[in-house]
């Protein structure tokens, strides 16, 4: 099964990017938009993984979370990755001051790397909403001048109070997500 973890965003937050990727859906024709419901903070995705592993994942995602108390964190800003040249993928930004959300990812990393092929990049917190398949390069200067406006653009805020363990199953119709495991944090 595919799979990934995460934390989920409160319908206010999700709603609010909706209205803002809706604004910009004229400039990315070949954009691919995340459905609301959909949007999420992946901390980890572990790909392709033997339903047994399930158990092991969960152990994991406690062991990550020990000492770890509920915090907040603010969803703000839009940008795309690469940062220069055509753009792939657009996104929200999450930013968490006490770094919580980059200490969990880093150790969910290293304690499931003979599980799932260890993520080499800096883990960067954000909400992917679109993915664009063929960036139009005058269509791209556009999109990258109405992200620039919104870099400040605040979403809201909301308590982490638990990682998710998700299975994604792929559809024609796009992916459709299923909660495994919810781990609680105190």
């Amino acid at each position: 099964m595919r799979a990934f973890i995460a934390v989920h965003l409160n319908e206010e937050i999700r709603r609010a990017i909706s209205q803002a990727a809706g604004e910009l859906k004229p400039l990315a024709q070949s954009a691919k938009w995340v459905p609301p419901e959909n949007c999420h903070l992946t901390l980890k995705f572990l790909g392709e993984i033997d339903p047994n592993d399930v158990e092991r994942v969960n152990a994991a995602m406690k062991t990550v979370l020990a000492g770890v108390s509920c915090w907040q964190i603010s969803v703000r800003g839009m940008g795309a990755f690469p940062e220069k040249g055509l753009p792939r993928v657009i996104w929200v930004g999450v930013d968490d001051p006490p770094g919580i959300l980059v200490r969990i990812a880093s150790g969910l990393n290293e304690g499931l790397s003979d599980l799932a092929p260890k993520e080499r990049r800096e883990f960067v917190p954000h909400v992917t909403i679109a993915r664009l398949r063929d960036p139009d390069p005058i269509g791209a200067k556009r999109l990258r001048l109405e992200l620039e406006k919104r870099a400040a653009l605040s979403f809201g805020s909301q308590d982490v109070a638990a990682l998710h363990l998700m299975e994604s199953r792929l559809t024609p119709a796009g992916p459709i997500y299923s909660e495994l495991i919810r781990v609680q944090i105190l």
